[in-house]
């Protein structure tokens, strides 16, 4: 998908392991991201919140095939070798060699999502928060946006920045897709539990 693309365009076919998927075979929700069910599993602000910010292992694909002979599709390649094998640092490591390589291409949008996923898997969450936030900067309307925003509001709360978690949700619940809207909405209920906790 390219920079400008539309708002209902599909996301990236990605099968969280153990989580459920649409018919059409594309995730219903963000990659791994597992909300608490009910406000009152809202964590303490001294407390680590309950919901992770990415959970589950995604299965990394790109939108299109993968050219063998382009340095960035390659790397983007061994970014997703890497995350099958659970070794997050170097698939987080590959994912922003392709980004670098791929400029303006298409691959480029695909590459900059994953780095923050994988980032986040790697448990590098200064990081993954900077890489969703150039994200969603330079892709608003990508079909992955109101995702990666609700991936950086867990992130972010769990660092207890509220009021940008807060906005990050906020532009999510209006998502094309039901498990995204839900994340969303299970953030901000989220961040009103943390705000009412003395």
């Amino acid at each position: 998908p390219s920079r400008g693309g539309s708002r209902r365009a599909r996301p990236l076919t990605v099968a969280p392991q153990g989580a459920g998927a649409t018919a059409e075979g594309h995730a219903e929700g963000p990659a791994g991201t597992t909300p608490p069910s009910s406000p009152a599993e809202a964590p303490r602000p001294d407390a680590a919140p309950a919901a992770r910010p990415i959970e589950r292992v995604p299965e990394m694909k790109p939108a299109r095939p993968l050219d063998p002979t382009d340095p960035a599709d390659q790397a983007f390649a061994s970014a997703m070798q890497a995350a099958q094998a659970r070794d997050f640092v170097g698939a987080a490591r590959h994912a922003q060699r392709a980004l670098t390589l791929a400029g303006e291409r298409p691959i480029a949008e695909d590459a900059a999502y994953w780095l923050g996923v994988m980032q986040g898997r790697a448990g590098q969450r200064a990081e993954a928060a900077r890489s969703l936030r150039a994200f969603v900067e330079r892709y608003p309307r990508a079909p992955r946006t109101e995702e990666a925003s609700v991936i950086l509001g867990w992130l972010l709360l769990r660092d207890g920045a509220l009021a940008e978690a807060e906005r990050r949700f906020q532009a999510a619940v209006r998502a094309p897709f039901r498990n995204v809207r839900e994340n969303a909405a299970a953030g901000l209920r989220t961040v009103t539990a943390h705000q009412a906790t003395p």
